[in-house]
């Protein structure tokens, strides 16, 4: 079982830090213009302060970190991979608008992470980005084109989401696990569902009510609807090309 980092200061301990926009090595100033791999993973702090001269934060920066609160400022323009995996106390974060995409495992397992503003920007989420997360309700901007596979998979309080019509593919699993969740449209420009032959879009969304899915849609994969005991209507389901066990 892994332990976090306690940090102090005169024998007290720091919950908060501020990151400087610059530091001194043999008389030459420099600018602070990256938070590198892993750097305060496991760490205790609760606030980070990120000054405006940094521009990227790598691959897991803040993973498994105590953060309560934190403001990326715009000047970053990339955030790696699992930057924020099991940071389990945050519970709602902005994104900068100058990020184009959301990378795998960004926010996963973040228990307490009830919601976020993806800035119109972003025109891609990488796979299972908020996967095991506490959102409850999420607006996707007009710019975004792709979803990657198990994005919000078992977020269970998930309650709503908005797809826009610029989405054009959707991956595997997206949604399962999904037990709040009870309406959705998947909008008719999408005309890519990733491996449709065992997709589990749906697979345990227990209160899943009413689906609208794409007119383009072929095939509707395995275990697609699995245990969505719930259901009452599906449009534009392509019946005569159903895989077995979609429900």
């Amino acid at each position: 079982m892994w332990t976090k980092y306690h940090v102090y200061n005169n024998n007290k301990r720091v919950f908060s830090i501020d990151i400087p926009a610059t530091y001194e090595s043999e008389g030459q100033k420099y600018k602070i213009t990256s938070i590198g791999k892993d750097v305060f993973i496991f760490t205790d702090f609760e606030s980070i302060n990120i000054p405006d001269t940094v521009t990227k934060i790598d691959k897991g920066a803040f993973s498994n970190c105590s953060l309560k609160s934190i403001v990326i400022p715009d000047s970053v323009m990339f955030i790696g991979e699992e930057a924020f995996l099991g940071a389990e106390k945050i519970e709602n974060i902005t994104l900068p608008n100058s990020i184009i995409e959301i990378k795998e495992d960004l926010f996963a397992c973040c228990d307490n992470l009830k919601s976020i503003i993806i800035p119109d920007s972003v025109t891609k989420i990488g796979d299972c980005a908020f996967s095991e997360s506490s959102i409850e309700n999420i607006v996707i901007p007009n710019s975004v084109t792709q979803i990657g596979d198990n994005v919000f998979s078992d977020c269970s309080k998930l309650k709503s989401i908005f797809i826009p019509e610029s989405v054009k593919e959707i991956g595997c699993g997206v949604f399962s696990g999904c037990s709040s969740l009870e309406n959705i449209v998947i909008p008719n420009s999408v005309d890519l569902i990733y491996d449709l032959s065992s997709n589990d879009m749906f697979k345990d969304c227990t209160n899943l009510k009413k689906v609208h899915l794409p007119k383009k849609l072929t095939c509707v994969g395995k275990y697609f609807f699995k245990n969505c005991t719930s259901l009452q209507e599906v449009n534009n389901i392509p019946f005569k090309i159903f895989q077995k066990n979609i429900y």
